[in-house]
């Protein structure tokens, strides 16, 4: 509240709206504090404001998904990370763990680019954030997070072991295929099934942007049901296969799972957070 900006943001800025422009304006790193002082940054004021606004679920997925800053994408995951109800953390940031958008976190000559997910896993894993402790997650929900990356880990890494074999990619693109395919529920745990490839998704069917990875709708065999999954969670009949971690990672400016693209939002959801809000 000793920061000018802060005080002119709060009269300023009335809607989530106007907050999602100034950060696209004025947002250059997303540090807790302007280099070499311990002023906040723009970045912070900005999230604390958006602390003190009305936030739906469907504007928070909006901040997620939005494809004009990455410093917006940023602000949303740190808002989750302070505010959200740690056993949803993981729901909201899973699709995002190996997004490959760069994003300049800290500011400096000599700061250099990371990815989304590279942000979004040190945040999840890490308590210290450029000298800002992050909330203490419960041991349950960080034992359950860490083992969660690990999947995703398999699951990246089986990715660039598909990418990297011609003759594969084209068997597993060709309508009719029999593949093994990645499936679970709240019922049953992650484990493969046979399935057949019905459909290669080479573009968001709501954005019109194109994917550098494919995704599949397949249609799991034993049950009859149908599913849109990503490269890493299909593998040829068979054994399966998992690839070594030292492949190169690829240039993938997907944004993960298409199911969190077609979800039924209701506008009038406020966002729950574990603290009390209050009213300016």
């Amino acid at each position: 509240i000793q920061n000018p900006y802060f005080g002119k943001i709060c009269t300023k800025i009335k809607d989530w709206n106007a907050l999602v422009d100034e950060i696209y304006y004025e947002v250059k790193h997303v540090e807790p504090f302007t280099q070499g002082t311990k002023t906040p940054s723009t970045a912070f004021c900005l999230l604390l404001r958006l602390f003190t606004l009305r936030c739906t679920e469907k504007q928070m997925h909006l901040m997620l998904d939005h494809v004009d800053s990455p410093y917006i994408r940023c602000i949303g995951f740190l808002f989750l990370r302070f505010a959200a109800d740690p056993s949803k953390l993981w729901e909201y940031c899973q699709p995002y763990v190996y997004d490959q958008e760069p994003v300049a976190v800290s500011h400096g000559l000599k700061s250099k680019e990371v990815t989304i997910g590279d942000f979004v896993r040190g945040i999840l894993t890490d308590l210290d954030y450029y000298g800002t402790i992050l909330p203490r997650l419960p041991l349950a929900v960080e034992r359950n997070i860490r083992d969660n990356l690990l999947e995703e880990q398999k699951i990246e890494e089986r990715a660039l072991y598909n990418l990297r074999d011609a003759t594969k990619m084209n068997y597993f693109e060709t309508i009719g295929s029999k593949i093994q395919a990645l499936y679970g529920d709240e019922e049953n745990p992650v484990t493969w099934y046979d399935a057949v490839v019905d459909r290669v998704i080479r573009k968001d069917d709501e954005t019109g942007v194109e994917y550098v990875r494919p995704r599949f709708k397949v249609t799991y065999t034993e049950y009859g049901i149908s599913e849109i999954v990503t490269l890493g969670e299909i593998a040829m009949p068979g054994p399966i296969i998992d690839p070594m971690s030292s492949f190169k990672k690829y240039n993938d400016r997907g944004y993960g799972s298409d199911d969190r693209r077609n979800r039924n939002y209701d506008d009038r959801t406020s966002f729950s957070t574990r603290h009390e809000r209050h009213q300016q």
